[in-house]
């Protein structure tokens, strides 16, 4: 092991150094943290991402990495860190001049963690990415990150998905998209946020014009929040990715949307997968395509419509007038990525 011995002089040629899923023993994560330190004037991207780092290792780590005036990437994933761990790695984050991207998902974080991170965002370093999903992150920690993301400019993705966020975070998070004019991508796949959740963000989207990508799927969204976000999608400018997949949308909800889709002039993919909408929800989003030239993607498979009893219908999913809505709505997105290649030859106004 090339790290058990001495501070390698060779780091010095290096820009980047791969070491994700290597067998770090504590005394190679201490000479690794030695060689960071006295050889690593070059590297750009650092990867310790599933070792074992724990807490100690992160923080030798990102004291190392203190010196390392040229790092713009570092991923601790799934490397067995906890809050202290995070601690110090938001105190990284907050002094480093360069650092652009933080890997640090499929750890054990927790609220402690995502406290500190919110603070180091506070302190407006330029962190552009961060990723903490699947960290056990609940609603103080999505309150401490929204509360410290209205005065930060510079972050632009923030992925959260898988944690144990709720309404009560998502009201958090909402204030932050109320006030924050930087961050594109907010990724809360597989929290529950429900109903209250998608509704306090479709509010804030209302004020909202920076952010591009909202990933909310499987978060147990029903209609009343599906009819939340297509009022706020009717103002709304500058939303140009929607995931809602994985929820409990029927055809009520995805009439709202439709409606919605007639008025906006932003949004450009929908995923509306593995919901309960059926032949009268689709006919509805392609009645709403006749006039929408900007969506390019809708999906919408694996559906499993319910009766007028709540009972799961998904035989009825598979009739010929379902079949040829399918049809109307494949032609309709046909139509606008072909419109959206004439723009961009044009030089239009597609992204």
């Amino acid at each position: 092991d090339p790290w058990s011995s001495r501070p390698e002089p060779q780091l010095l040629a290096c820009e980047t150094l791969d070491l994700s899923r290597a067998q770090l023993s504590t005394s190679d994560v201490a000479a690794l943290a030695m060689a960071l330190f006295h050889n690593g004037t070059n590297l750009t991207s650092l990867h310790v991402g599933g070792t074992s780092l724990s807490d100690s290792g992160a923080t030798a780590v990102s004291l190392a990495a203190l010196s390392l005036a040229n790092l713009s990437h570092l991923d601790m994933s799934n490397a067995n860190v906890g809050p202290k761990g995070a601690e110090s790695l938001a105190s990284l984050a907050a002094q480093h001049q360069r650092l652009h991207t933080v890997l640090l998902g499929w750890n054990l974080i927790g609220d402690g963690g995502a406290v500190a991170l919110g603070a180091a965002l506070r302190r407006n370093p330029p962190l552009a990415q961060l990723q903490v999903e699947q960290n056990g992150i609940g609603d103080a920690g999505a309150a401490a990150l929204g509360a410290d993301l209205v005065p930060n400019t510079r972050l632009q993705a923030l992925q959260l998905e898988g944690n144990s966020i709720a309404a009560v975070g998502a009201l958090a998070l909402a204030e932050a998209l109320r006030r924050n004019s930087g961050l594109r991508e907010i990724n809360l796949n597989l929290n529950q946020i429900g109903d209250n959740g998608i509704a306090s963000l479709a509010d804030g989207l209302t004020q909202n014009v920076a952010l591009r990508v909202l990933h909310v799927g499987g978060t147990g969204i029903g209609d009343a929040g599906a009819i939340a976000l297509s009022e706020s999608l009717q103002v709304n400018i500058g939303l140009q990715e929607l995931t809602l997949s994985r929820n409990r949308i029927t055809d009520i909800g995805a009439n709202a949307l439709a409606n919605a889709l007639q008025q906006n002039t932003a949004l450009r993919r929908i995923d509306l997968t593995l919901n309960s909408i059926g032949t009268k929800g689709i006919a509805a989003l392609v009645n709403a395509l006749r006039t929408n030239k900007q969506v390019v993607e809708l999906s919408i498979g694996y559906n499993s419509p319910q009766s007028d009893d709540g009972e799961l219908t998904s035989a009825s999913y598979k009739h010929e007038e379902t079949e040829a809505l399918l049809t109307q709505l494949n032609a309709a997105l046909l139509r606008n990525n072909l419109h959206e290649q004439r723009e961009k030859q044009e030089g239009g106004s597609f992204p």
